[in-house]
């Protein structure tokens, strides 16, 4: 929990330096984790970085949606990792070597909620005020 809390502040100053906000705000939520195991919600998982990961990465940065998923679990492509994503984008890198440079990386796992069944699973657990 600690780390997921250390990149949602990360993540929320960075926000908050690019909108001119006057605060920095992570709200907490929780889900029952039984719910990703279950046979009544279609979950995209990726493991790790792979060519599949790749190409949803990509696919979602052209606003190309090809899944029809209530959630989906994995790495998040964060900034650190825009110049690999562009380079394999652009045709540059190919996968293999793409995926070699995203080792080099910490992946941050994310659950994302793409359908208002799945947000519906959401229960609020806090608000937190970030200090800058």
């Amino acid at each position: 929990m600690e780390k997921d809390f250390e990149q949602a502040k990360k993540w929320s100053l960075l926000k908050q330096k690019r909108s001119g906000s006057a605060q920095a705000i992570v709200t907490g939520f929780w889900i029952d984790d039984g719910i990703l195991q279950s046979p009544d919600y279609k979950i995209l998982f990726f493991e790790s970085a792979t060519k599949e990961w790749l190409d949803f990465v990509v696919n979602n940065r052209r606003g190309t949606k090809i899944y029809d998923y209530e959630m989906v679990m994995g790495p998040v492509a964060n900034d650190s990792l825009y110049a690999t994503l562009l380079l394999f984008e652009q045709g540059i890198l190919s996968v293999d070597a793409a995926i070699e440079q995203l080792k080099t990386h910490t992946l941050f796992d994310r659950l994302s909620f793409h359908t208002e069944k799945a947000i519906a699973l959401l229960n609020f657990s806090q608000v937190h005020l970030i200090k800058n």
